[in-house]
């Protein structure tokens, strides 16, 4: 796995450190402890099971509502994380209690609605070649990207990762999860926040949520937990310093910081560049601004989610 830090100082160029003696150096405690440590129990594994079928895929938000205190009941008086494999061969170590995408991978039957699983997999499966190359913008800890990678194997193709991530917590979660998912060697990991110009920014953590971070101007806020200070760079250095000559999926989810990360790249980048598809987060998009960046740029919205929209060139 390369794994890329950046400092404080915007001319300096990414340093890369080797991961896997981070995560030895750390083995005896979580997220790092190894695969199988964190188990839910039969028990336990029994009523989320129940939980998962309780309703087919096809009607989410029956699905959820539903769901929601069936999978609380699993893990009442049980803190802490849980290793999951929810997909063969990919593994997971999830933290729902304190990550609401944790919480989708764990409560639901697939991370994501059917029709976003079906357009993810119809774009990694046209990819050009063996290899399909997914850039992962507020990779959290690593759900949607260990989704693409078994997505592209069910398609008899390897994923190259490049999973960006600005939340100093979550990193270690994700640098863990791709390694238990056994991606170490198709994955670059940069560790920073991406914005149109580099530098340090401010990301105000939530009250529980560690994937609702988001760059802030420092203003106060009612869900604000604190600040903390990351280094931040434009997505198309992050790209050089991965060395992408390509990108076939983009999917970028970083609560409002949407125009300032893709706009400049879209703007600048060679068109060879481009993304074949984006999903971006949409519920954040005050004023269509992120649509407007898309569609002038040649992309057309071929799927409206319940809080993400899928556009193609």
């Amino acid at each position: 796995m390369r794994d890329l830090t950046y400092s404080d100082s915007p001319d300096q160029p990414a340093i890369e450190v080797d991961a896997s003696q981070i995560a030895d150096s750390r083995r005896a405690f979580t997220p790092y402890a190894p695969f199988g440590t964190c188990s839910l129990g039969p028990s336990r594994s029994a009523i989320r099971a129940f939980g998962t079928k309780l309703v087919p895929r096809r009607f989410p938000r029956m699905g959820s509502i539903l769901n929601w205190p069936i999978w609380r009941l699993s893990l009442l008086g049980r803190p802490g994380p849980v290793d999951l494999e929810p997909y063969e061969g990919f593994r997971l170590r999830l933290y729902p209690r304190e990550n609401h995408a944790d919480t989708k991978c764990y409560a639901r039957p697939g991370l994501v609605d059917l029709p976003e699983e079906a357009a993810i997999a119809r774009c990694l499966t046209g990819s050009m070649d063996q290899e399909a190359v997914v850039v992962d913008v507020g990779a959290n800890t690593g759900t949607y990207s260990v989704l693409c990678a078994h997505l592209a194997a069910k398609a008899g193709k390897t994923a190259r990762l490049l999973c960006i991530e600005a939340n100093p917590k979550t990193q270690n979660r994700l640098v863990a999860n791709l390694a238990f998912s056994g991606l170490d060697d198709q994955t670059t990991v940069a560790r920073c926040a991406v914005s149109d110009s580099p530098g340090m920014v401010q990301l105000q953590t939530g009250t529980w949520n560690l994937g609702s971070v988001k760059v802030t101007d420092g203003a106060p806020s009612l869900y604000q937990k604190g600040l903390i200070n990351v280094p931040a760079r434009p997505l198309s250095s992050i790209v050089a310093d991965a060395g992408l000559t390509r990108i076939d999926f983009l999917k970028i989810d970083i609560e409002g910081h949407e125009v300032q990360a893709i706009g400049p790249f879209l703007r600048d980048a060679p068109e060879h560049l481009f993304p074949r598809m984006v999903l971006a987060e949409t519920k954040h998009d005050a004023g269509n601004a992120l649509r407007k960046v898309l569609t002038d740029a040649g992309y057309t919205a071929t799927l409206e989610g319940r809080s993400d929209t899928v556009f193609e060139q």
